[in-house]
């Protein structure tokens, strides 16, 4: 009997020691699953955060891609105004000069005209004066030409050729 008592004493030690191996196995088991869900929870936040990064940086990309093809756009259509403005300057210019040349055409063809007003005025008040046979009649070939001088008829001092016209290689100019 003393030895079934024995045997059941130590028996029960092993229970005792079972036990508290099983306890402190499952304490091991309860922080080992605690920290797998910890884990996991981490690794969902790192997940999520990874996500919203991913999609700031397409967001990102996204306006980087549009932005450059503004600046090409703007740059393409600096480019073109730069050559628009170039070829109206160019324009400017050449209408400049054309103007230049038709004001100095316009001077030259009043100074020959008030030659030959001169030269009609100086005629006719000859004419009246002196009785004289020539009268001056203007006709096309005269306006093109200067008049005939005649023996009878000899210019004042004061009477000067006409200015040269000035004649220029150009188109002809149309009045504006």
């Amino acid at each position: 009997w003393q030895e079934a008592r024995s045997q059941a004493s130590r028996a029960e030690e092993r229970v005792t020691a079972v036990s508290a191996e099983i306890k402190k196995g499952n304490q091991i088991i309860e922080r080992l699953q605690a920290e797998l869900r910890s884990s996991k929870a981490k690794a969902k936040l790192k997940a999520a955060v990874i996500s919203q990064q991913e999609n700031l940086l397409q967001e990102r990309q996204a306006t980087i891609e549009k932005t450059t093809r503004e600046l090409s756009e703007t740059n393409s259509k600096a480019e073109t105004l730069a050559e628009e403005k170039n070829m109206l300057e160019e324009r400017v210019d050449d209408q400049k000069s054309k103007l230049e040349e038709s004001q100095s055409l316009l001077q030259s063809n009043q100074q020959m005209i008030q030659w030959l007003n001169q030269q009609v005025n100086e005629a006719q008040v000859g004419a009246i004066g002196s009785g004289s046979r020539y009268h001056f009649r203007p006709s096309i070939s005269s306006v093109s030409a200067r008049p005939p001088v005649s023996s009878s008829y000899t210019p004042s001092t004061s009477t000067s050729a006409p200015p040269a016209p000035t004649t220029t290689a150009s188109a002809p100019v149309n009045p504006v």
